[in-house]
């Protein structure tokens, strides 16, 4: 009967310290701190694959057709229209890896350093805001080509795509 005491008091001993500790300060700000982390690294993830349907569905075809002999659409204009894309997708690909293998440290989590590494890089995000409008006018003028406007179109009936046009493609960037 003692044993059975001590044991009973042992475990509503530890059920009132959790409890309290749940309702902890401490425990609130940790449950905020997990809700952003989790929400950055949803968010990234997404943001990662957005990109990687701009450079692989429309960037790399569009600078392959551009190489063809009777080309739609010339190397100038693509570049034009997909100004630091790529060097962007690559960018956050690092930054992406970089948050997963935090995560694999959890609760103990320093995300300062992948934050240095981005944000020396903003200058590239500033070009692309820069040249955002001016791509579009690029964009609208090759459409105005029957061959890009058809070849585009199938691009953009890529089931990755989701219905999507290029164009909200190119405005992911903006909102990041």
């Amino acid at each position: 009967v003692q044993s059975f005491m001590r044991g009973w008091l042992c475990r509503r001993k530890w059920k009132t310290i959790v409890q309290d500790y749940i309702c902890s300060p401490h425990a609130e700000s940790m449950r905020k701190r997990n809700q952003i982390v989790f929400t950055m690294v949803e968010a990234e993830t997404e943001y990662v694959h957005q990109l990687y349907i701009l450079v692989n569905g429309f960037l790399r075809p569009l600078r392959m057709a551009a190489s063809s002999k009777k080309p739609p659409i010339s190397h100038d204009d693509v570049s034009s229209i997909f100004l630091n894309s790529e060097t962007i997708m690559f960018l956050h690909e690092i930054f992406h890896q970089g948050l997963k293998a935090r995560l694999a440290n959890w609760p103990t989590l320093v995300l300062a350093d992948l934050f240095d590494i981005l944000l020396p890089m903003l200058n590239i995000y500033q070009e692309f805001v820069r040249n955002h409008q001016y791509s579009l006018q690029v964009l609208a003028n090759c459409k105005q080509n029957r061959d890009f406007d058809k070849l585009l179109k199938q691009y953009e009936a890529n089931p990755a795509c989701e219905g999507r046009m290029l164009e909200t493609f190119l405005t992911y960037p903006m909102f990041q």
